[in-house]
């Protein structure tokens, strides 16, 4: 009597059995592959989520920072420290090959690795500036423009990384490193890397051995760093070749700029003829950043109505009171001075971080 219960629920107890015994094979025999794949499923999810920073709403985003980061440009000595905008004055940048002189930004687009120097103000942040707001003209997702200033290098500890990271980084999007590593593996970056001067010394030889690194690994994406000509001493030679030398202004890019900054062409004719007078303070004029100060002074009424107060030597310029000594002098040690590289600049007098 015992043995009926247990009979009627065989058919039932042997059919859980059975599916019990199904589980445990599939699981047995199947479960690493299971596995297997829902790793590669999730891995493929996480990379089009790192990827969606650069596609088109990001790059939107991405887009209207760099616009609203580098169309000004603070000169350091104009009243309130007024900045001046980048695309409204910047004459184009060049270089010299055989006594020619050739633009510069067309040899950095077909370039792929290059230090560009330069004396104090010759142009080279304002070429890199440049070089991005045309980009954010007709942006690309295929080859991204990133700026980095170095002399951020080594505070709170900050590496190139940190530094790239940030720099794209921008309102609700903000990139992480493995998203980076991901854009520099794919080639998907053009890296500007502007003042290597400006780095401390402490941190010198590390930034330079974290840019090396990031030229030898990272073929696909263009690199460029920028420095004073007094301070760079062929250490990204191997990895760079011959550095790129920017040239001072000649006649005709000088009267150019001085359009932009003056916006009146008598005005513009009574300076020039001033400083065709006066060599010695024509000889600075040649410096894009000396030629603003000059300009800026000049529109303030410094030198007179016509000029006639001009200093007549270099001296004379520099020792005169005016807003530049005032305005464009920082505390020595400031995040924005020059660091002190290995080799020393025996070229600044001291009164402005732009001589």
């Amino acid at each position: 009597m015992d043995q009926a219960p247990l009979e009627a629920l065989l058919p039932y107890g042997g059919g859980l059995l059975a599916l019990f015994v199904l589980l445990w094979a599939a699981d047995k025999f199947t479960g690493g592959i299971v596995e297997e794949l829902g790793k590669q499923l999730l891995g493929r999810f996480q990379s089009n989520r790192q990827q969606d920073v650069l596609k088109p709403k990001a790059l939107r985003a991405y887009t209207a920072a760099v616009r609203q980061n580098y169309s000004s440009h603070t000169m350091g000595f104009r009243r309130d420290d007024a900045p001046i905008m980048v695309e409204k004055v910047y004459v184009p940048a060049r270089y010299e090959v055989d006594g020619e002189r050739l633009a510069l930004e067309e040899r950095l687009r077909d370039a792929d690795r290059a230090v560009i120097v330069g004396e104090p103000g010759a142009g080279k942040s304002m070429l890199l500036k440049s070089l991005m707001l045309q980009w954010a003209k007709n942006p690309s997702g295929r080859s991204i423009p990133v700026l980095i200033d170095l002399h951020l290098y080594g505070t709170n500890r900050s590496n190139l990384t940190d530094l790239m990271v940030r720099s794209l980084s921008h309102g609700k999007w903000q990139f992480t490193p493995r998203q980076l590593e991901s854009a520099l593996a794919d080639g998907r970056l053009r890296l500007y890397f502007d003042g290597l001067d400006e780095i401390l010394q402490a941190h010198y030889n590390a930034a330079l051995s974290d840019i090396k690194n990031l030229a030898r690994q990272y073929h696909g994406c263009p690199i460029f760093v920028t420095c004073r000509d007094e301070v760079y001493d062929g250490e990204l030679a191997a990895e760079f070749g011959p550095p790129i030398a920017v040239v001072d202004l000649d006649d005709e890019t000088l009267r150019l700029l001085l359009r932009h900054l003056l916006e009146s062409d008598q005005r513009v004719e009574a300076l020039f003829r001033s400083l065709q007078e006066n060599r010695p303070v024509l000889a600075l004029a040649r410096s894009p950043m000396l030629l603003t100060m000059i300009a800026y002074l000049y529109a303030e009424g410094v030198f007179g109505g016509r000029g006639e107060l001009m200093p007549r030597s270099r001296w004379e310029f520099y020792e005169r009171p005016s807003p530049i000594c005032c305005a464009a002098t920082r505390p020595e040690g400031s995040a924005r001075s020059p660091g002190t590289a290995p080799r020393s600049s025996s070229r600044s007098c001291g009164k402005s971080p732009c001589c």
